[in-house]
């Protein structure tokens, strides 16, 4: 994993911090001078970094100083140590809140940061929240709440544009297999579309010279593809060859894991906040944050900044389809099979809901999801419902979050000429924003 800490899963294995909590100070030694917001995003770091010992997945990234990394002294109560992480915790959110500052926004930023972390913590410790409660106390959004008569009015127009004969879901699942990666092939489409993206956006975003990142091939996860980001600007990102891999994919992954998304959005922050403001909230990637939000649904915008439609559709045909060995006459249709797909893919957020909710179960679920997706297989039906199950209202951060950002960005560009929303959306990805603040 791409972090300078390891993230233990059981609680015997705790590292914890040497000495007391911060939490033990008296509030009169507490309160003897003001707190400044540089010392309460400080504080803010290492907390995170004590409580993603005990919650394994919850650091992301951290690309900031050493020394706010948890000591490597173990503890024989790891109990007692998860008990003073919560103390401190709460006295952030009274650091927070007694802080008078002129950022004001960075401010409030950072106080939804801390308040996602103590809503993380109590359902870590067994509070039960409802899918909405939860997104809007770790993401601060909710999203659109849908009927499943949406979704099939959206599958009766994708059946029209689906060629052959049977059951809407044996054409598509037959029709997607012609755009299949060949393994052999992915290789050099992926990277062909990955120098293709950074060229794209270095013509508008000014890069660190030391930028780069590279590409792995693993197997066994429940995501497609993921951006560690190693601080430096310096990302891995890993691709799931698990499961068959086809064209859109190229210009996606390339996109949203690498240029303008993860990767940029990453190197940004570390470049202009973390080292040049001194923010070092921002040093650290905590993934169920409020933070989500805007890193997965600029990624996804960003595919659209990068490659609009049109062009997408041009490039794809006449590049990527080439070196892939796939038919060039079929990309205009498959182009607008896979927007419908996008729009279906809001099912998620709506199965995910009722899921966690316990309106439906995990059977349920799981045949609802292959319903709107056509999971092809059990394997891969299992991927995606496990994928639901493990992140939860994480899910909305991916379409609803890719709605959000590009209303903001369409709204707030000085023009809406392409150099005009590439400087709306590099701004963006630099500003102290949650969803609240769209």
């Amino acid at each position: 994993m791409i972090k300078k800490i390891t993230i233990g899963s059981a609680l015997f294995a705790i590292m914890a911090l040497g000495g007391c909590s911060k939490a033990s100070k008296s509030n009169s030694e507490e309160t003897k001078k003001s707190i400044t917001l540089n010392e309460v995003a400080t504080n803010f770091v290492s907390t995170a970094l004590e409580y993603g010992e005990f919650h394994d997945g919850y650091v992301d990234a951290y690309f900031g100083p050493d020394k706010l990394l948890p000591k490597k002294e173990a503890t024989l109560d790891s109990l007692k140590k998860l008990e003073e992480i919560g103390a401190d915790i709460q006295l952030l959110l009274k650091q927070i809140n007694s802080i008078e500052s002129e950022e004001a926004n960075r401010k409030a930023y950072l106080s939804k940061q801390i308040k996602s972390l103590a809503t993380n913590y109590e359902m870590f410790r067994g509070k039960e929240l409802t899918f909405d409660q939860e997104s809007k106390a770790l993401y601060d959004a909710v999203a659109p709440n849908n009927s499943m008569d949406h979704y099939d009015s959206l599958l009766n127009e994708l059946d029209k544009l689906v060629p052959g004969n049977g059951d809407l879901q044996t054409r598509y699942i037959a029709y997607k297999e012609k755009f299949r990666i060949p393994e052999d092939k992915l290789d050099q489409v992926l990277k062909t579309a990955i120098e293709e993206a950074r060229k794209r956006t270095s013509k508008y975003i000014k890069l660190p010279e030391n930028e780069s990142f590279k590409v792995e091939y693993v197997k066994g996860v429940s995501w497609s593809a993921y951006n560690w980001f190693k601080g430096n600007s310096y990302s891995v990102i890993q691709i799931n060859t698990s499961v068959p891999v086809y064209i859109e994919s190229a210009v996606d992954w390339a996109s949203h894991e690498g240029y303008p998304g993860h990767h940029v959005f990453n190197t940004l922050l570390e470049s202009e906040l973390v080292k040049k403001k001194g923010w070092m909230e921002y040093s650290i990637y905590p993934l169920y944050s409020p933070q989500s939000l805007l890193a997965e649904g600029s990624a996804d915008f960003g595919i659209q900044v990068a490659f609009p439609d049109d062009e997408r559709v041009a490039y794809e045909r006449d590049v990527l389809f080439p070196l892939a060995g796939l038919d060039q006459a079929e990309a205009e249709n498959y182009a607008k099979v896979y927007q419908l797909m996008e729009r279906l893919n809001f099912a998620r957020n709506d199965i995910g809901r009722k899921l966690v909710d316990g309106e439906i179960n995990r059977a349920e679920a799981k045949e609802l999801l292959a319903k709107y997706d056509f999971s092809p297989t059990e394997a891969e039906k299992e991927r995606k419902i496990s994928f639901v199950e493990t992140y939860r209202s994480y899910v909305l951060n991916y379409n609803y979050g890719e709605d959000l950002v590009k209303d903001y960005v369409l709204k707030n560009a000085e023009d809406n000429s392409h150099s005009g929303i590439w400087a709306q959306f590099e701004k963006l990805l630099t500003e102290p924003k949650t969803a609240s603040s769209f």
